[in-house]
């Protein structure tokens, strides 16, 4: 109808005249509106970059990711928008003062220089960016100039400090990745590596001697301290640059620690040692708080006072003269030039605070007696956990189909991926059985973590019964029932490591099937004689599956179809029953028949559930975990030690420090 007609039109107009009104409202403020947003994103990264270590949160990764990413973008684009202002800008001519704070902002913060090691390799794309947009600064201030002599000062002053910053955050991300193995420069770090183990040492480890050695230097002063002295010994060994070392540096390290039997005291000193370690590491590769004491406060000091002048300069000045007299500023942008001012006076002194509680600084060893377990954690301390088990029996509850959704979209693995804290038992038992079967190396029987054969297991078997064990393959199938009823523990200790074939099987496949022989042997035992021992074997069983399976860590392509066919396995037999609980589930896995991996897991259970004694059983259940995870530490890589340092932290990266500071022969 004709009255409808006029309603839409007016609506229409309404609308135009809207948008049109906004589009207007925001080319006047476009400017003003990104400056803000990019002080807001270098607020949010200076204090987010933090937490970053420390935690484990992907939303905080998300949103440090693309405030990262954003941070960038945004100052550059502010720049390239301000050389396209025009004559009839008159009362925004306090713009062309922000030019120089966004090449502040371009510099970074001091917590976050780089989002991931990969970033690292783009130092020469910023240099290159700070050439370009340090003299688009200079073009937008020489070409748009009203000859506001008061401003002059300021604007060079700040130009300063945002040069400052940006050639320190290019610093920072040549020096890490001048470390980096796929760095060109590795011909020469390599060399570099071998004079730092040379100089420093024998300094670290006498330094480290006699702390462990006195209780009462045994404190977080002289542990950062210790740290410090041997930042490259422990940079080096995380990168794999470990040059030869005498036979002799091996010599005393068991001895040195408590001679097998570590005190929770020790425990705790050596997981600070290498928590403060990894914390140094993580600022040398992702912050500017990496570049040592001298360096670091001459650049905080530096731009700290070129702020403070500035905005001295700027408070001084007669602005308010020029806008009691009409000056044509205005008085938003006025306020966003404070902002800026104090904001970056106030960024620089959180970022000096933040240094002086770095790891780097001498803060920390201003305090005094202070014991490892009452100082900072410098990492999330949990220990992810993924369980076969529990993961099947949750896609049985949800339905088939409906769990294969839940996994494709991530939600499965929320569900199966329960972090627990880092307990001092998991703690005591990896560094003990670390040890111990250190204690069992000679020269003509050394260690080898270079491949998994389950040495660990056999030279436990044999100092556990005392050299009675006899060689593994002796203990036959073919042995009749009478001769395995009266078989020694330690030839059914021998037999299991043989039935799950440790020795020639490849690493992940060892590892489904220990994890489902810890389950297994779980629920099956009911006595709860060893409940610690049980306990850290469990979580450390989890923890090992979870970084196979979910982090994919040490395998290839075919051991994903491996691991993918062996879960089928797992999770055939109950397919077509109701749902269960996780003895039910372990009881109907057991009453199935099984072929391959699956087979071998149960049969290793068997054999070692006819071990009367449940603590021997999981003893030597531990040791072949903590024998995985070393492995494991020894060989998953750079990269993924690397990346796990600015995730929260993983307790097998400690682990692969714990090889250092122990002096383990690798």
């Amino acid at each position: 109808s004709p009255q409808w007609t006029d309603v839409s039109f007016l609506y229409v107009i309404f609308y135009i005249c809207l948008v049109t009104h906004a589009q207007q409202l925001w080319n006047d403020w476009e400017i003003q509106c990104l400056v803000v947003v990019s002080f807001s994103l270098q607020v949010f990264l200076l204090f987010a970059a933090v937490f970053r270590k420390r935690c484990r949160s992907r939303v905080l990764s998300v949103l440090l990711w693309l405030a990262y990413l954003s941070a960038d973008s945004v100052a550059v684009f502010v720049l390239g928008r301000l050389t396209l202002l025009g004559d009839n800008q008159q009362q925004h001519r306090l713009v062309l003062f922000w030019a120089p704070f966004m090449l502040l902002h371009l510099g970074g913060q001091e917590t976050i220089t780089a989002f991931s090691m990969e970033d690292c390799a783009l130092w020469k794309r910023h240099l290159l960016t700070l050439t370009v947009q340090m003299l688009m600064a200079i073009y937008v201030v020489s070409k748009q100039w009203r000859g506001d002599k008061w401003l002059a000062v300021p604007t060079a002053i700040m130009f300063v400090a945002g040069t400052t910053r940006y050639a320190e955050r290019i610093w920072a991300l040549r020096r890490a990745q001048s470390t980096s193995l796929e760095s060109s420069d590795m011909e020469f770090y390599a060399p570099s590596a071998e004079y730092d183990f040379n100089t420093h040492s024998t300094d670290y480890y006498s330094k480290l001697s006699s702390i462990i050695s006195d209780e009462q230097e045994r404190n977080f002063e002289r542990i950062v301290e210790v740290a410090t002295k041997g930042f490259r010994l422990g940079l080096d060994f995380l990168m794999d640059v470990i040059p030869p070392r005498p036979a002799y540096w091996y010599q005393g390290g068991t001895e040195l620690w408590g001679g097998g039997e570590p005190l929770d005291s020790l425990v705790d000193m050596a997981y600070k040692l290498a928590d403060i370690h990894l914390s140094m590491i993580y600022d040398y590769f992702y912050t500017k708080f990496g570049g040592g004491l001298v360096v670091g406060l001459l650049c905080r000091i530096t731009t700290l006072a070129l702020n403070c002048i500035a905005l001295s300069l700027f408070l001084v000045s007669r602005l308010d003269h020029h806008l009691k007299a009409g000056s044509s500023y205005n008085i938003a942008d006025v306020t966003i030039c404070y902002i800026l001012l104090v904001g970056a006076f106030t960024l620089e002194i959180s970022s000096v605070l933040l240094w002086l509680m770095s790891s780097y600084s001498t803060w920390n060893l201003l305090r005094k007696h202070l014991h490892p377990e009452s100082s900072r954690i410098e990492w999330s301390g949990e220990l992810q956990q993924y369980n076969m088990i529990d993961e099947c029996i949750h896609e049985k509850k949800a339905g088939r189909q409906l769990g294969r959704v839940m996994r494709l979209v991530g939600i499965g693995r929320a569900c199966s991926t329960k972090p627990v804290k880092v307990s001092t038992d998991v703690k005591r038992l990896i560094l003990d059985k670390m040890l111990k079967i250190w204690a069992t190396s000679t020269s003509a029987n050394k260690l080898d973590l270079t491949r998994f054969h389950g040495e660990w297991a056999q030279r436990w078997v044999k100092r556990y019964y005392h050299h009675e064990a006899p060689p593994p393959f002796e203990f036959t199938a073919g042995t009749s029932d009478e001769e395995q009823a009266s078989a020694s523990p330690s030839a059914r200790a021998q037999r299991a490591l043989w039935i799950s074939r440790i020795q020639d099987l490849g690493f992940v496949a060892s590892v489904f099937i220990w994890h489902l022989v810890t389950d297994i042997c779980l629920e099956a035992d009911s006595t709860r004689v060893a409940e610690k021992l049980t306990n850290s074997s469990w979580e450390l069983s989890n923890y090992v599956m979870y970084l196979v399976v979910k982090c994919k860590a040490m395998v290839s392509k075919y051991e994903r179809d491996s691991l993918s066919y062996s879960r089928e396995q797992v999770m055939w037999p109950v397919i077509l029953d109701r749902p269960v609980d996780r003895s039910e589930f372990v009881e109907n896995l057991l009453s199935a028949r099984h072929h391959d991996v699956l087979g071998d897991a149960i049969d290793v259970s068997s054999e070692l559930l006819k071990m009367e004694e449940a603590a021997a059983r999981w003893d030597l259940i531990s040791t072949v975990w903590v024998e995985m995870i070393c492995y494991m530490a020894h060989n998953c890589g750079v990269a993924f030690h690397a990346k796990q340092l600015c995730a929260g932290g993983e307790l097998v990266t400690h682990v692969k420090m714990l090889l250092m500071i122990l002096r383990f022969p690798v």
